[in-house]
């Protein structure tokens, strides 16, 4: 019947007498077809005090940075007053800093015992165990793809971008302000009676006192920072603002000059809440490309704003970034300027005589050989005086490159690479060209003429001339594993190289190939039918390993499975 519930069996079985049900159904199908998750107890508050019971997680970066490089924010949650404190972080690797730091924050200002931290599973919070284990701290991870188990905190994140995001859109500020929407909400939310919390704040249940809301303004809104300090008696007396937020440790309000493009923190300000200033410059969706720099206008004799704790830690809207940091203006530097010593590298020039070389950077126009050695100098001397030829017609009328040629067609011979034939109807052979390059000692000198006879494998065809080309590689692990143990164990590594190796890879198909340039022509209709495989060809590389790979495992090597480019012999 489908493996149908126990409820729908049994109103089956009232209704239908032939149905039958037994008593003990202990089915294996049903639980692979139908379990589900099991449903998630309510979230209710269990601990008796403030600290006993942290929630913390990381906020996703977002992809449009801050204007001090920030994409991230770890969010620290208190079970008991629900209180909330976001820290931004320009890198996940922070948050074991800045946890710690709370940590110590919560025992130094509240004499508060931090009982159990309850996180996700990310490698940031994993590699804190044994500072946990060390300060008697209960770590609490939540499993495998269940963040519900630490539900308070993501909630706080929905909550926390509730919030920002109407702040932005009732300012029609920038995107790259979301920060400072961010740390308003924050500092918003804390003061807001919940009834979770019996109709109380989290900042009442964390202070014992109730919040005062009297300095909360419209964010975004225009404002006027009083100028203390003017430059003479016609300067302006005030500074036009926007107002995005409350700083955590000054007695003022976080500003943005419009003019100057700078944060300044001033407590002498006025507002007019219902005028927005980036309604008509910006649009929501277009950031700025330069963002402020910081500068902190803060009086010496300034009266504390009453809504501030003189002997409150930092706001739970702390943000670490240099905002929260009182710096003067940059002053800049008068000392005469020097180039780097690393343009001593380098050589600069003119564009004088470009248009008479026919090119506009002329290398004789930047280049000089001042600063190399003699033995320098004879190196480039040596490789600059010599060409290598790129056509066979060139090539010939060197005595060096007829000697390279002759080389290179013996070897193919020795090791019966081809073998010339008339063209048989019906196939097409490929072509072959010379490839010439000049082997260099490590002084400059001549070590080699090397020619190389190249088959022109981009003109094969697919199921006609080759079939397979996967050859293995081998893998860059397979050989730091292999230097690592000879070092352990003191052993002596030897390298060797295989010249020639595609021309002993055997050829299974039926490839023909022109003639090559300088080998003499035994009939007017006469190929090279190919025996064995020849640089250039798609399934050379392939033939070569398989024949490599026959031989070595006949001598007693035996191929690893792991890395089929790896072979044993004990």
């Amino acid at each position: 019947m489908g493996h149908p519930s126990s409820s729908r069996f049994k109103l089956a079985s009232s209704l239908l007498p032939s149905v039958v049900v037994s008593d003990h159904n202990n089915c294996n199908v049903c639980p692979k077809a139908k379990q589900t998750r099991l449903p998630f107890p309510r979230s209710e508050i269990k601990t008796h005090s403030s600290f006993e019971l942290l929630h913390c997680d990381i906020w996703s970066p977002h992809k449009i940075p801050t204007q001090t490089g920030h994409r991230f924010f770890l969010t620290i949650a208190d079970d008991f007053s629900r209180c909330i404190w976001i820290f931004l972080m320009t890198q996940k690797s922070q948050t074991t800093h800045l946890l710690e730091s709370f940590i110590t924050f919560a025992q130094n200002q509240f004499h508060a015992t931090i009982k159990t931290v309850r996180t996700g599973n990310g490698l940031e919070f994993l590699s804190m165990q044994n500072f946990f284990h060390k300060n008697g701290i209960e770590f609490q991870r939540t499993c495998t793809y269940t963040p519900q188990q630490n539900g308070v905190v993501k909630r706080k994140h929905y909550h926390i971008l509730n919030t920002a995001r109407a702040l932005l859109f009732q300012s029609h500020m920038p995107l790259a302000f979301w920060r400072e929407c961010a740390l308003t909400a924050v500092h918003i939310i804390n003061r807001l009676p919940s009834p979770l919390q019996k109709n109380k704040s989290p900042f009442e249940l964390l202070y014992h006192r109730p919040p005062s809301l009297s300095h909360l303004r419209v964010f975004g809104c225009l404002s006027y920072a009083t100028v203390v300090h003017p430059k003479h008696k016609f300067d302006s007396r005030a500074r036009r603002c926007v107002f995005v937020g409350y700083p955590s440790t000054h007695k003022g309000y976080k500003l943005f000059d419009l003019d100057s493009h700078e944060f300044i923190i001033s407590r002498d300000v006025t507002f007019h809440e219902t005028i927005f200033p980036y309604q008509q410059q910006l649009q929501p969706s277009s950031p700025p490309s330069v963002l402020p720099n910081l500068a902190v206008e803060i009086p010496s004799s300034s009266p504390p704003i009453p809504n501030t704790d003189p002997h409150s830690p930092p706001d739970p809207n702390l943000d670490p970034s240099p905002t929260h940091t009182p710096t003067l203006p940059i002053r800049r530097s008068k000392r005469t300027k020097h180039l780097p010593t690393w343009h001593k590298d380098y050589v600069f020039g003119s564009q004088a005589n470009a248009s008479t070389l026919g090119t506009r950077y002329p290398l004789q126009s930047f280049l000089s050989y001042s600063s190399f050695s003699n033995a320098q100098k004879t190196f480039f001397a040596n490789v600059s005086g010599t060409k290598e030829p790129t056509t066979y017609a060139q090539a010939i009328l060197d005595p060096n490159w007829q000697q390279a040629m002759q080389t290179e067609l013996t070897a193919l011979q020795k090791t019966n690479t081809w073998t010339v034939v008339p063209l048989p109807a019906g196939h097409k052979p490929i072509g072959c060209k010379w490839v010439y390059k000049i082997k260099y000692r490590s002084d400059g000198s001549i070590d080699r003429y090397k020619a190389r006879l190249v088959a022109k494998g981009y003109t094969q065809v697919a199921g006609v001339d080759y079939h397979e080309t996967f050859s293995p590689t081998a893998k860059l692990t397979t050989l730091r594993c292999l230097i690592t143990i000879a070092a352990a164990r003191n052993w002596f590594l030897h390298q060797l190289d295989v010249q020639n190796a595609f021309l002993h890879g055997s050829l299974h198909e039926e490839v023909y190939m022109d003639l090559p340039p300088g080998l003499r022509r035994q009939g007017e209709n006469s190929v090279c039918r190919l025996n064995k495989s020849l640089y250039g060809l798609k399934q050379a590389s392939r033939n070569w390993f398989s024949t490599f790979s026959d031989v070595i495992q006949k001598v007693g090597y035996q191929q690893s499975k792991a890395d089929y480019s790896l072979f044993t012999k004990q």
